[in-house]
């Protein structure tokens, strides 16, 4: 039909446009992709020429732009009908050979469970913006372990649990939010008879107020509270010693305390060999309470407001010999339960200083972990050299393979063009075949006709022979019948004639 010639006329347009484009191509993959989807464009079949077309105009487009992308940056497959040029349907990702990317695999450490410390200095301090959890073991015989989660020192809520003596079934917990500049210690000792631990929450400790909980005995329904303000410039340390009988609780007001660590010692009762060690590092800008339950008995706290009083505030001395004077004291000297106190701070001092002394050996294990994992480094670059000699001798297997690929392609595009001359001498032949068919056809009909005209002449002409024979015949039949009625005739006159001699015979031998 008309519109089938278009097609193929607008199919030979277009692959006279694509030749140009194909002869410029330098690379000879993309030489080989165009050449195979031309080929198999060639053979497709006729109710597929519009796709074909379609096909053609976007191959055209890609190369003026001087780049193959889906779907001929893929071989195609030569046994398989074309798929529509749509969005949905767009065709299975192949190897790019065209634009290859390298395989991203994905990278896994030689040794797990291992956690990286970065410690350039030497110090014991955390790390900031550390990302990994370190779980250090302190004791064998401690019935809870010592778990240090530090995982990026900021933003977020950080918690430390620090058991600290072998019958405590519970450890410190602190929580520790946006910690900077230098590490916060809290001291927090806990009676051997207790279950429970100190709970210190800072939550970047600036603009608000903010409160701590710290409960001492198992009885204790209340806590010891600390108001901070501006807490700068140097270490201040004051020490409240408590009675069981005390009502009330003491305020301490200190203005400006900051830079270094702050500490504050805070004895319980005579029953505990303890006291409450606090140090704080970067406390600012607005007031901060902590809540200290004092003993069993008292239904009040502690209440220290510390704002704006210098380093050697005497309304400090004055609030000390209150509360030696309220505990029976002289205000000077230290009575025997504060001693006692004192003694067990250092018992504990001396018994964190042998956990950090472990805590120290444990981070040297992890250092020589960490030294293997650059030793692992090293490994894993020889191997990636490795790798990289193998990914070469895998490209250049595939460049002779493509060079094979491409001689069978030039190969068969001879025996395409061979294919494509006979086929063309082919249809040529039958063409004139054909013609020669429909001339003696119409010849064939040109003949019947004619033969049609003669027999319908020699019908006419043996109807009328018959007519004239039978006219003939009919003159001829009564011609006969009168001559038969004339020898009848004749041979009556005969017989009448011979009758008649006879009688004149008879009658002259009669006379």
């Amino acid at each position: 039909s008309s519109n089938n010639e278009d097609l193929r006329e607008e199919f030979k347009n277009l692959i006279i446009k694509i030749e140009p484009y194909y002869v410029s191509l330098k690379s000879d993959l993309e030489k080989l992709l165009c050449r195979e989807w031309l080929h198999k464009l060639f053979k497709t079949a006729t109710h597929e020429e519009s796709l074909r077309n379609a096909y053609l105009v976007k191959l055209l487009n890609q190369l003026e732009k001087g780049k193959l992308i889906e779907p001929f940056d893929n071989l195609p497959k030569h046994n398989s009908p074309l798929l529509p040029l749509t969005t949905n349907n767009l065709p299975k990702q192949n190897v790019n050979v065209c634009n290859k990317k390298k395989i991203q695999t994905k990278k896994e450490p030689l040794i797990t469970n291992l956690v990286t410390v970065h410690n350039p200095d030497g110090a014991l301090k955390s790390t900031e913006n550390h990302k990994h959890t370190n779980e250090i073991k302190v004791n064998e015989n401690l019935n809870q372990e010592k778990q240090l989660d530090i995982n990026e020192i900021s933003d977020d809520l950080k918690e430390v649990i620090l058991p600290v003596n072998e019958s405590s079934n519970q450890g410190k917990l602190l929580n520790v939010n946006k910690i900077s500049d230098d590490s916060k210690e809290v001291n927090l000792p806990v009676n051997e008879n207790s279950n429970q631990g100190k709970r210190l929450n800072v939550n970047e400790i600036s603009d608000n107020f903010k409160e701590v909980i710290l409960p001492v005995n198992e009885s204790s329904d209340q806590g010891k509270r600390l108001n901070v303000n501006e807490i700068s410039d140097d270490s201040k340390e004051v020490i409240l010693p408590v009675n069981e009988s005390s009502d009330q609780g003491k305020r301490l007001n200190v203005n400006e305390i900051s830079d270094d660590s702050k500490k504050v010692n805070l004895p319980v009762n005579d029953s505990s060999n303890q006291g409450k060690q606090l140090n704080i590092n970067e406390i600012s800008d607005d007031s901060k309470e902590v809540n200290l339950s004092v003993n069993d008995s008292s239904n009040q706290g502690k209440q220290l407001n510390i704002n704006e009083i210098s380093d050697n505030s005497k309304e400090v001395q004055q609030q000390k010999i209150m509360v030696d004077k309220s505990e029976g004291g002289d205000g000077l000297t230290l009575n025997e339960e504060t001693k006692l106190k004192l003694e067990s701070v250092e018992k504990m001092s001396n018994e964190l200083k042998i956990k950090t002394e472990i805590l120290t050996e444990e981070f040297k294990e992890i250092e020589l972990y960490a030294n293997k994992n650059l030793s692992n480094n090293d490994q894993l670059s020889v191997l990636g050299a490795d790798l990289n000699k193998c990914k070469n001798d895998i490209e250049n297997m595939y460049n002779l393979e493509a060079a094979e690929e491409l001689c069978a392609s030039n190969l068969l595009k001879n025996i395409l063009d061979k294919t494509t001359a006979l086929n063309n001498t082919i249809v040529s032949e039958i063409n004139r075949l054909k013609t020669m068919v429909e001339d003696s056809c119409e010849s064939k009909n040109r003949m019947n006709f004619v033969v049609d005209q003669l027999k319908e002449k020699h019908r006419l002409k043996i109807i009328e022979k018959d007519k004239f024979h039978t006219e003939i015949n009919r003159k001829l039949m009564i011609e006969i019948s009168r001559l038969k009625e004339c020898v009848g005739k004749v041979e009556e006159e005969a017989m009448c004639e011979e009758f008649s001699n006879e009688h004149y015979e008879d009658e002259y031998s009669s006379t």
